[in-house]
Parts: C-alpha cells; sequence; structure tokens
C-alpha cells in the first residue's frame, strides 16, 4: 500500500474521527442542553407542586367545612380544626393513634359503609355521602352530612379517602321541631275539627231547644241565614217563613230606623277601629204575626271574615214581655197612685222640677192647681170605702178629661189632687182650665145600687214665676191659695195676686155663697169684642138660669122649659153672630170654627129630642149646654180667635 494511500486513508479516519467527535460534543451540548430544560422544568413543576400543596394545605386548614383524610382502616391522616370543633375535640385527641374515625359513629352500619369490604360497591365516581348521627365528645350527638372522595394509590384497593363533614344537626333539629309542629298541628286541626263539629252539633242542639230565638244575618246582603225554631213562640211564624223576611221586617215602624241606625253607627266604629264591643244589647220591639207588639231584647256581636271585615252577626232575641210588665208595676207602684192610677207625690215633683228647668229657659209660665174635694169625708162614712174610692177613681178621670195632652194630674193622697199645667202663655189659661175642673167635678157621679152623688171642689192657684221660684214654694202657696177658697165659700177657684198688686187672693167664683150659680164671668174671659163679650156674659147667666131651674123642674117645669128654650136660641143667634164677625176679621180658621157650631147645634137637638122622648134625663142636656157649649166652647175653642180680634182693633 502507497503512503500516499495510507495517507488518506489516515486523513479519512482523521476526518471521520472528527465528525465523530464533533457529533459527540454536538450530542453532549443536546443532552446537557435537554438535561438542563429538563431540570429546570423540574425544579418549575415541583415549586408549582410546592405551591399547590401549600395553597391545598391552606383551604384544608382554614375551610369552615369540616375535613379530614384517613386511610382506608380508618386512621387518621390529617384533620382540620372545624372538624375537630364540630365533634367538640382537641385537634390532638383526633390525630391520637388511639383514635379511630370509626369511633364517630353511633352505628356500625355507617362503620361498614366506609371501611367494611362492601365499601364503595355501588359508586360509580369514588364518591360516597352518608347522613348519620355522629358521636361528639361527651356523647354530645352530631348529626353530620359526609361526603367521602375515595383516593387510589398504584393498586386497585384504595389508599386513603377524604372526607367533607358539614354539622345538619340545627336543620336536624329544626326538621324535627317542624315535623312534630306540623305532626302537632296536624292534631291540633283534628282536634278543632272534632271541636268544631261538636261545637256545631251542641250549637244546633241548643238554638233548637232555646226559648230565646237564635239567629245569624249576613251583613253585606243584610239577609237572615239562620233562625231557631223558637221564632214560632216568640213571633208566630216558622223558621223558613221568618229567613224568606227582610230582617227589618220583624220590627215596628218607630224602631226599625233606630235598630239600623245603632248597627250602622256599630259598623262605622268597627271601620275605625273604636269601641269594637264584644256584644251590644238592644231593647226594642217586634211585630208577631198577628199584627201585636213584643217587647224584646236583641244581644247582637258582630263576626268577621279571614280579613278583618265585618262579615256576619250573631244575635240572640229574648222576649222580656214579662219583664216590662214587671217593670211597668214597678214603676206604677213607685210613681203611680195604686187607686187613680196617676201620678203620685214622688212623680209630680219629679215633674215639676223639668217643667220649672224648660220654663226658665223659654221664659214661660208654669201654673199649679191645688184640689181638695168638699164634702167627700160624709160620702166616705156613710156609704162605705168602696164608694169612696170608686169616687175618687171618676173624679181622676174627669180631671184627665179637662186636662191637654202634656199637662199632668196627680193624686197627693186622701181626697187632694193637684195639676201641673206647663208652658202657658198667658195666666188666664190657668183659671179657664181650673174653671173648668171645677165644674168637671160638680157635675154628678153615678153608681150602679147607689143614687147620685153630688161633690164640689176647691182649687188654689199659684204661677211660676209670678208668686214662686221653687217647686216647693209653688207647692205650699197653691196649698194655702186652695185653704183660702175652702174658707170663702167651697166650690171655688182662688189664685194669688201679682207680686205688684196687693198681697189679698183674688176669687174667681160666685161671692154670693147662698147664690145657687154655679157659672161666674170674669173679666179675664173676655175677648176685646164688647158685642161678642156681652153675648158671652149673657149665655153664661142664661145657662145659670137653666141650671137654677132644673133644680126645680118638678113643681115648676114650664120654667125649666122656658129658660131651656132661651138658652137654645141665644145659643143659636150668638153663633150665627160669631160667624159674621168673623168673617169680617178674615179669621183663618172661619170656616172650621162654623162647622163646629153646627156639631154643637145638632148635638143639642138631638139630645133635646131624646128628652123630650124620656129617653134621657134632662140632666144630661143641661150639662152639656152648659158645660160643653157655654163653659168649654166659649172658654177654649173662642179663645183661639181673641188674638185676631185684638190685633185688628190695635191696626
Amino acid at each position: 500500500m502507497s503512503l500516499l494511500a495510507i495517507h488518506q486513508i489516515f486523513e479519512l479516519k482523521t476526518a471521520t474521527v472528527g465528525r465523530i467527535q464533533l457529533v459527540l460534543l454536538v450530542a453532549s451540548i443536546a443532552v446537557i442542553g435537554l438535561l438542563t430544560i429538563l431540570m429546570f422544568s423540574i425544579r418549575k413543576v415541583t415549586q408549582r407542586l410546592a405551591g399547590s400543596e401549600e395553597l391545598f394545605r391552606a383551604v384544608f386548614e382554614n375551610t369552615a367545612v369540616g375535613l379530614v383524610h384517613v386511610d382506608c382502616k380508618g386512621r387518621m391522616l390529617h384533620a382540620n380544626e372545624a372538624f375537630c370543633q364540630m365533634l367538640g375535640y382537641t385537634h390532638e385527641a383526633v390525630m391520637a393513634p388511639g383514635f379511630h374515625f370509626g369511633d364517630i359513629f353511633f352505628s356500625d352500619t355507617a362503620r361498614n359503609k366506609l371501611f367494611g369490604e362492601d365499601c364503595f360497591a355501588g359508586s360509580r365516581d369514588n364518591r360516597y355521602v352518608l347522613i348519620e348521627p355522629c358521636r361528639g365528645n361527651h356523647e354530645k350527638l352530631v348529626w353530620v352530612d359526609l361526603y367521602v372522595e375515595l383516593i387510589n394509590g398504584r393498586g386497585v384497593n384504595p389508599q386513603s379517602y377524604v372526607i367533607a363533614t358539614v354539622d345538619v344537626t340545627r336543620q336536624r333539629r329544626a326538621a324535627g321541631e317542624l315535623a312534630a309542629y306540623r305532626e302537632n298541628l296536624e292534631k291540633i286541626v283534628d282536634e278543632r275539627t272534632l271541636e268544631l263539629r261538636e261545637s256545631e252539633e251542641r250549637f244546633r242542639f241548643i238554638a233548637e231547644h232555646n226559648h230565646d230565638v237564635i239567629w245569624m244575618m249576613d251583613i253585606p246582603s243584610q239577609r237572615l241565614t239562620y233562625v231557631s225554631p223558637a221564632v214560632a213562640k216568640l213571633r208566630g211564624m216558622s223558621p223558613d217563613e221568618a229567613v224568606a223576611q227582610s230582617p227589618w221586617a220583624a220590627f215596628t215602624d218607630g224602631e226599625k230606623n233606630r235598630v239600623k241606625g245603632m248597627l250602622e253607627d256599630a259598623l262605622k266604629n268597627w271601620d275605625r277601629n273604636l269601641n269594637r264591643e264584644e256584644y251590644r244589647s238592644i231593647e226594642t220591639q217586634q211585630l208577631h204575626k198577628d199584627g201585636h207588639v213584643v217587647d224584646v231584647e236583641l244581644v247582637v256581636s258582630i263576626h268577621p271574615d279571614d280579613s278583618g271585615n265585618p262579615s256576619a252577626l250573631l244575635g240572640v232575641t229574648h222576649d222580656i214581655t214579662e219583664r216590662k210588665r214587671a217593670e211597668d208595676e214597678l214603676r206604677r207602684l213607685a210613681f203611680y197612685d195604686g187607686l187613680t192610677r196617676l201620678p203620685n207625690r214622688r212623680l209630680l215633683y219629679d215633674r215639676l222640677r223639668q217643667a220649672i228647668r224648660h220654663a226658665r229657659r223659654r221664659h214661660r209660665r208654669i201654673a199649679l192647681l191645688f184640689i181638695d174635694l168638699d164634702d167627700f169625708k160624709p160620702v166616705n162614712d156613710e156609704l162605705g170605702h168602696h164608694i169612696g174610692d170608686r169616687l175618687l177613681s171618676e173624679v181622676a178621670n174627669r180631671l184627665l178629661e179637662t186636662l191637654r195632652a202634656y199637662d199632668t194630674a196627680a193624686r197627693m193622697g186622701g181626697d187632694e189632687f193637684v195639676i201641673l199645667l206647663p208652658d202657658l202663655a198667658d195666666p188666664a189659661d190657668a183659671m179657664v182650665i181650673a174653671e173648668r175642673v171645677r165644674i168637671a167635678v160638680q157635675k154628678p157621679f153615678h153608681f150602679t145600687n147607689c143614687g147620685p152623688l153630688q161633690i164640689s171642689a176647691s182649687i188654689g192657684v199659684a204661677l211660676f214665676p209670678d208668686h214662686a221660684d221653687s217647686e216647693h214654694e209653688l207647692m205650699r202657696l197653691s196649698d194655702d191659695t186652695m185653704y183660702q177658697a175652702k174658707r170663702a165659700g167651697r166650690n171655688r177657684v182662688e189664685m194669688l195676686s201679682f207680686p205688684d198688686k196687693d198681697s189679698r187672693v183674688v176669687s174667681w167664683a160666685s161671692p154670693e155663697q147662698d147664690s145657687p150659680l154655679v157659672l161666674s164671668w170674669r173679666s179675664i174671659f173676655e175677648s176685646g169684642d164688647p158685642v161678642l163679650d156681652a153675648e158671652h156674659r149673657n149665655l153664661f147667666e142664661l145657662a145659670n138660669q137653666v141650671i137654677n131651674a132644673a133644680m126645680t123642674q118638678e113643681h115648676q117645669p114650664a120654667q125649666f122649659f122656658g129658660a131651656l128654650e132661651i138658652l137654645i136660641n141665644d145659643i143659636s143667634e150668638h153663633f150665627t153672630h160669631e160667624e159674621q164677625i168673623l168673617e169680617q176679621q178674615k179669621w183663618p180658621l172661619r170656616d172650621a170654627h162654623a162647622e163646629r157650631h153646627q156639631r154643637l147645634l145638632i148635638r143639642a137637638s138631638q139630645l133635646r129630642n131624646a128628652a123630650n122622648r124620656k129617653e134621657l134625663p134632662f140632666e144630661t142636656l143641661v150639662d152639656f149646654l152648659a158645660v160643653e157649649v157655654v163653659v168649654q166652647h166659649i172658654l177654649t175653642e173662642d179663645r183661639q180667635y181673641f188674638s185676631c180680634l185684638k190685633e185688628n182693633a190695635i191696626n
């Protein structure tokens, strides 16, 4: 081999070695770089893993959820503070070698689910959820939700568990309490339903067997929804008939609006949340089916709906007829005379006080008439007390017939009576009424098995405020004046003089004690027209003549009938003349007054014919002409036009 070949081979080998060395160098550098990068990556991954572990440890230790890490045998590997506090243990006690996680369960079933052979047998995602009661420190019961996560090692068997525990004791207790409350509520509802059913049965039993009427009314529609059977006895109708009626049809016309108004006031107060009375009692009157009135007491309560709005009325209607009768009887015994049924002294004083207060406010007069019967004692002694009592009762009736509707007649005791005349415009009105009373008492009284009885009355009159300003003083003065009438001859009316005149007693009766006249004309009776007053005075005198002639008609019948005809003719002529004057004066009530004249004349003619046929005693005709025509018509009905005559005379 030549040197050249050897040299070429050598150079070739040298080049090859160089290339190999270069390749090796490059490879070494690459390996070193790769190792450097790998080491850097390993370091970076290690740092990241360390950060994740620190983050995991921080989360593990500081989360509010209890976390534990246990091996597959139940030995504790880690436990956070939340888990320890949940069960009431210290961290050292939990991590002690003798502490086993399965010991916190009361039940072996729970332990087998975690650490038995079949654990996670039905789990597909290596997770498990348990809800178990756990044993805390000092046997404390803690309900826990356990969320178990399986961590596998290299083999197929589990290596450890991470378990999250959540304390649900409060929720379980609340749920238990709620369940108990619900159970108790259902029990209460059942009991209340039973009670309600029993209550309804008791209500229906009581309602259907009660003497009082029990009813219900729907407030919005104002219709009755129930009426108990007792309505048949109270109002004479069936419950169906009562329900079909309007509730207000049960009341009298006078009471309907009053009861409605009371209900409306109660509902307004309810809406304003004022005076929500549980019950309200009303005394009223209802109509029986046959038309008579029944005194009842309503006890009513308002019942709201679920929204608090008044929905229904529950009422009880009680018949108080007997109670009202007893109350009336007690009131009668307390305030009324048992014989005459007139007000007694107590009630008279009460009405007198009220009348004085009213008169003071309105500046009006009051008259008090004190009446004592003349010659009553002989009747009582000779004919007996039963006749005397009947006579007193008849006197009371006559007093009432002569009075106005708002006057009061009272019996003071024995044969003494008092009449209260309130709201007087003119003192003469008191004297007119007193004279009518005197004449009414003087008329004969007729009783079975007893002849005609004739008595008279002495009457004393006193005025408020002219004579007295108190009830006691007014009563005393009228009593004193009555005794003046007694001393002056009886069968008289006396009135005190006015304070600005002399203090003597003014007589309103005939001064001639021996005169048989019973009608006396006084200037206070004058109308203001001299012609009419002369005719009125003449009629008084003619009436006295008829009365005097009637006393002797058996012996002098011609004189009696003559006087009677003159009186009737003069009455007729006077009526005609009076109507002409009233027409000239343009008195608006002239026609009605003329009709009254005609009725009086027709009645007088009827009584005269009946007396002539001897169908009634002539005394009845005399009483009618003297009392009703002359005294009552002239002293009462004619006084209606006196003011018109006086006004026209002034103008």
